[in-house]
């Protein structure tokens, strides 16, 4: 089979299995962990801790989320954690917020800048906010969900997927449930960015859609539904996900099920980023090593089926790999 050959080198935490232990704080505590873990320690990351907070009233420029149990949720204006992390590279910042309230008691919040976030703002009580942050809530309470993937409280097997790339442009991670990705982020410096651009930074971040309908890689969940998001200076805007596979007649890669009848290969199509936000509307940029792939590759299939295995198709997409067989719950 013929496939793309990886544009950027990039680094891996893979197949990072969690069994439930009944307890779903338990759970999102060791995700959220992991996670941070893995982006400030996976081979020439370029992500570092700027700042945190613990949960027990103490606040650093250094990562005290050091062990699970640092991960507290509590009401806005209590002691709760944190963490701010920035990318070295591409200069942007990333935001992890636990909190709570009296209808939502437990809340993860993440948040993106170019700007940065003003770290002097943010206390033991408060997170620090940034001018052009743009991000999401996950509330569990009354009407609302913030597990990945479930109805609270969720419990179940997971496995955690993060890669970032050499260059520190690319930073993805996955979390798997029952075969399926029900959890993803994004944090992308787009390649061949437009003209003008000043921060041509792409930020996603979705879980699966209430109900079970869209999962974030399928087709609805990237294109139409889970909007991310790009940012000019202060200027805030909406970014979605567009493609050659894609159009407004259906799913091209569904059309044509079969191998391209003149070169006898499979065809897989780029996937690049546009705006419909006033003052940042049009096609932005591309996103490295991410393809739209033909419909009668499944989910979790390898290519190549064995040895180097350099992509792996996630829902309806194909995404870089580092060789090992891929586990899904």
């Amino acid at each position: 089979m013929s496939y793309p050959t990886h544009e950027r080198s990039w680094g891996f935490d893979v197949n990072q299995r969690f069994i439930t232990t009944g307890d779903a704080i338990h759970e999102h505590r060791w995700l959220l962990w992991n996670l941070k873990r893995s982006l400030v320690s996976i081979t020439n990351t370029k992500w570092t801790v700027r700042r945190s907070s613990d949960g027990a009233g103490n606040v650093s420029d250094s990562d005290l989320w050091a062990a699970h149990d640092n991960l507290i949720w509590a009401a806005q204006g209590s002691n709760h954690s944190w963490i701010v992390l920035q990318n070295t590279t591409i200069g942007c910042e990333f935001l992890i917020d636990l909190w709570g309230g009296s209808s939502n008691p437990n809340c993860i919040s993440f948040w993106f800048s170019n700007m940065g976030f003003t770290l002097t703002a943010g206390t033991a009580t408060t997170r620090p906010t940034a001018t052009d942050e743009q991000g999401r809530d996950w509330h569990y309470g009354t009407g609302a969900y913030w597990t990945f993937g479930g109805t609270p409280p969720q419990v179940a097997d997971y496995v955690l997927d993060v890669m970032t790339s050499a260059d520190g442009k690319g930073t993805r991670w996955m979390v798997w449930f029952n075969n399926y990705v029900l959890f993803n982020g994004f944090i992308e410096s787009l390649e061949n960015p437009v003209a003008n651009w000043t921060s041509p930074n792409y930020f996603q971040i979705n879980q699966q859609a209430l109900g079970g309908a869209r999962y974030p890689f399928s087709k609805d969940g990237m294109m139409y539904n889970n909007v991310g998001w790009v940012m000019q200076g202060a200027t805030k805007g909406n970014g979605y996900c567009t493609s050659e596979g894609y159009g407004n007649v259906g799913y091209l890669h569904d059309w044509l099920p079969f191998r391209n009848e003149i070169s006898g290969k499979w065809d897989f199509s780029r996937v690049c980023v546009m705006s419909l936000s006033a003052g940042m509307r049009g096609v932005l940029g591309r996103i490295a090593d991410f393809y739209t792939k033909p419909a009668p590759l499944p989910n979790a299939y390898s290519i190549p089926e064995t040895g180097t295995r350099q992509w792996v198709v996630v829902g309806e997409f194909l995404v870089p790999w580092n060789g090992s067989e891929l586990l899904t719950w």
